[in-house]
C-alpha cells in the first residue's frame, strides 16, 4: 500500500519492522496463528512514522455489524480525501468468501463515483479480480468474519517532509 503513496520500501523490511525490535531481536508480540495481528499492523506504522519519518497519518474506523450503514458514508469520505484502507475479511455464516477462503488483509484502493469499491488483493483469489468494483454490503458481508479486528484501517501521506524516502 505505502508504493501506492511513492515511498521506497519491499515487503521484507515492513516484515521486519513488525517482527523484529529496534535491537533486531525477533520479537514474535504481533504473530498470531497465522499472519500478523492487527495491532502489529499499528505497530509497523508507528515504527515507520518514527524511525522512518515517513508522513503518514491513518485512523481507524470500526463496523456496528448489527448497522453496518451508519459509518458508510464516513467510510466513503475517507477514500474521497485520498486514503486507502486495510481490511480483514475471512469466513463467517455470511461470508460470501468474495476474496478469500481464509482470514486474510486485502487494501481498497479508491471508491469511484459510484460508490463502488476496488480492491489490491495479493492472494490468488487476487488475480482475478483486478479492475472489478465491489458494492459496500460485499465488503462487510466478507469483514464479518473478522468484526473483532479494527475494520478499516485507513492510511493516507500527507505529502510533507522527508524526500529520501520517496521513489
Amino acid at each position: 500500500m505505502l508504493v501506492n503513496f511513492d515511498y521506497n520500501i519491499n515487503p521484507n523490511d515492513t516484515a521486519r519492522l513488525i517482527l523484529f525490535d529496534k535491537d533486531n531481536n525477533f520479537d514474535k508480540t504481533y504473530l498470531r496463528r497465522k499472519g500478523i495481528s492487527n495491532d502489529g499492523l499499528l505497530y509497523c506504522l508507528e515504527r515507520l512514522k518514527k524511525e522512518k519519518e515517513f508522513d503518514i497519518t491513518y485512523n481507524i474506523v470500526k463496523i456496528d455489524f448489527t448497522n453496518p450503514n451508519i459509518n458508510k458514508n464516513k467510510i466513503i469520505n475517507y477514500f474521497k480525501e485520498g486514503y486507502m484502507a486495510i481490511i480483514n475479511v475471512g469466513p463467517s455464516e455470511i461470508s460470501p468468501l468474495t476474496f478469500s477462503k481464509h482470514g486474510h488483509y486485502l487494501v481498497i484502493s479508491y471508491v469511484d463515483k459510484s460508490n463502488k469499491f476496488y480492491v489490491i488483493n495479493s492472494n490468488e483469489i487476487g488475480d482475478n479480480q483486478t479492475d472489478i468494483s465491489y458494492d459496500y454490503d460485499t465488503i462487510i458481508k466478507n469483514m464479518y468474519g473478522r468484526k473483532e479486528s479494527f475494520n478499516f484501517l485507513f492510511i493516507n501521506r500527507t505529502w510533507e517532509t522527508n524526500e529520501a524516502n520517496y521513489k
